[in-house]
């Protein structure tokens, strides 16, 4: 009898469905995105580090071109022009602070009746806005006294006239104290230099 099997090693037909090639790989939305973000933080941390170079660069050569400027300057001119420009300072400072009384005196020149003298003047400052002024004077009568009390009421830089201490002298004038205060504007030797 004739087997039913033929045994051979070689297969007598065709495979079923013959695979061709390879299949092509299939890339999902999130693969792409990842991609993208990759190249694009690799070319920032490019960027950055070459940016970075650029700067360490301009300021190596800032720091070379200041290096330079110090010595074109000699470091005894600065020194003596700093002493110097303390010491305008402080002289600005003194002088903003330095009083003219001899405004006071011009205001009172200005300000007296020929029939009124002055005989004494002290003057006093408090560290306010103004320095009180203490006078005392004769006059030839009392209409006199009134007319030098209108004449400084009617000064804006006589502040508070007071007139007082009424007294008939043995020459038969008056005699009486006077205070008042004076803005420190008018003794300001500021002031007075801007007014010139």
């Amino acid at each position: 009898m004739e087997p039913r099997f033929k045994t051979s090693f070689i297969p007598q037909r065709a495979p079923v469905a013959p695979v061709s090639g390879f299949r092509k790989p299939t890339m999902s939305i999130f693969s792409l995105l990842a991609t993208i973000v990759f190249i694009v933080s690799l070319a920032a941390s490019a960027g950055a580090f070459f940016y970075h170079k650029a700067l360490v660069g301009e300021l190596q050569e800032m720091n070379d071109q200041l290096v330079r400027a110090k010595k074109e300057f000699e470091p005894q001119t600065i020194e003596e022009i700093s002493r110097f420009s303390k010491r305008v300072g402080e002289s600005i400072k003194i002088l903003d602070s330095h009083t003219a009384m001899s405004n006071i005196f011009k205001i009172f020149e200005e300000g007296t009746l020929k029939t009124v003298r002055f005989s004494s003047f002290t003057y006093s400052f408090s560290g306010g806005s103004e320095a009180s002024v203490s006078l005392s004077g004769e006059a030839v009568d009392f209409n006199a006294v009134a007319l030098q009390s209108d004449e400084f009421g009617n000064n804006k830089l006589v502040k508070n006239p007071v007139f007082s201490n009424f007294q008939f002298t043995e020459t038969g004038t008056v005699s009486f104290g006077f205070t008042a205060s004076i803005p420190l504007s008018v003794i300001s030797f500021k002031e007075s230099i801007n007014e010139e």
